[in-house]
């Protein structure tokens, strides 16, 4: 086996396209790929604070929203009492309006009764006085 000359120029070719691409083309694409790295890091990490952010906030309006609604039942619950009262107020009024009513109602009917009973009897009398008077005549 003989050892030649394009050996020796073979490896030196190798390792100085070695030495020059790793200066030339690799040194750069590691750093690019490095700050790659790092923004893509930087961005996980950012985005990992706003999820937390956001499960405070949904927290937070998950609880104010539980809160208005007990204070919504709250109110409405009063309301309906206030309601209820309010009802029984007029339905007291109502009935006294309608008694009052009744009661002078009661009251033109035993003066329209009395009325037409004075009425009755005087012409009962009258009639009764005009039968005597035809029967007298008659006897």
């Amino acid at each position: 086996m003989e050892i030649n000359i394009t050996i020796f120029l073979q490896l030196f070719l190798f390792l100085f396209l070695l030495l020059w691409l790793s200066n030339v083309l690799f040194k750069p694409l590691f750093i690019m790929l490095e700050k790659r790295d790092y923004k893509i890091n930087g961005i996980r990490k950012e985005a990992i604070v706003k999820l937390n952010k956001v499960d405070e906030y949904k927290k937070e309006i998950s609880s104010r929203l539980h809160t208005s609604k007990l204070k919504l039942s709250a109110e409405m619950l009063l309301f309906k009492q206030q309601c209820r009262n309010e009802q029984k107020r007029a339905l007291a009024i109502t009935k006294k309006e309608v008694y009052k009513k009744m009661q002078i109602s009661n009251n033109r009917l035993k003066d329209n009764i009395e009325k037409t009973t004075i009425l009755l009897k005087k012409d009962v009398f009258m009639l009764s006085r005009e039968v005597i008077h035809k029967i007298s005549n008659i006897i």
